[in-house]
Parts: C-alpha cells; sequence; structure tokens
C-alpha cells in the first residue's frame, strides 16, 4: 500500500503513518474502493484480534474467520467463483485446491491475493 500511496504522492511519507489502517484509509480518501479493501479490513480486523486482545482470548484462526474472508474473496479475483478453487502449491505434497490447505495458509493465500491486487492500483490507474 505504501508503494501505491508514494507513487501517487511521492511525499506520502512526510505523513509518517505506520499502521495498516492509516494507509488503508489514505487509499479510500483516494478514492480507492471495491472488494479488495473489504478483504484488507476483515485480514487487518482478524490480525488485531490475534494481537492486541486480552491474553487467552483469541489464539488462533477460526474457521469462521477463514469462512468470512472466503466469502469475502470470492469473487473478487478475476471470474472465479470460488477461492477454494484455486490451485496452492507450497511444496509437499504438491499443488493441491485451497481448500485441503490449513486454515491459515488459506488466510495467507488470501491475503497475498489482495496485497498484490492492490499493488497493481497504479497500472490500472489511466495515465
Amino acid at each position: 500500500m505504501i508503494r501505491v500511496l508514494e507513487k501517487k504522492y511521492p511525499n506520502y511519507g512526510a505523513l509518517k503513518h505506520d499502521r495498516f489502517t492509516q494507509h488503508l484509509k489514505a487509499l479510500r480518501a483516494l478514492g480507492a474502493t471495491g472488494p479488495i479493501f473489504q478483504i484488507a479490513d476483515q485480514i487487518n480486523n482478524t490480525r488485531n484480534e490475534l494481537a492486541h486482545v486480552k491474553k487467552g482470548a483469541k489464539m488462533k484462526l477460526s474457521e469462521k474467520d477463514i469462512v468470512q474472508l472466503r466469502s469475502q474473496a470470492s469473487g473478487a479475483f478475476g471470474n472465479c467463483t470460488d477461492v477454494l478453487d484455486f490451485i496452492v502449491d507450497f511444496g509437499k505434497p504438491g499443488p493441491l485446491e485451497l481448500r485441503h490447505h490449513s486454515l491459515a495458509q488459506q488466510f495467507a493465500v488470501i491475503g497475498f491475493m489482495a496485497a498484490a491486487a492492490i499493488d497493481t492500483i497504479p497500472q490500472r490507474e489511466p495515465q
């Protein structure tokens, strides 16, 4: 997100934003919208719940977290209807549909896909 913001505004770094939500709000203020940003919000909310809640309140990803994220992601990446159909290869045992990977791996893959989509914003904008 920082690279996208700095491409649009070379002095963006002067704002000294250091939080994910600050960058996300800055992109939204510039008119960036769409399902990718809903995914980014969900990822940030889940990460915050894991990192900042009282000790022991939430220690790992739940099926509910991933179901909600997958629901937001389905249809957000091209013409796919379900991200669980994507083939992902983490090495052993080889390429598998995302549905066969752990919740943490599903979370990471959807997060990487959202980050990659955000990173393409400058290339998609009219020059």
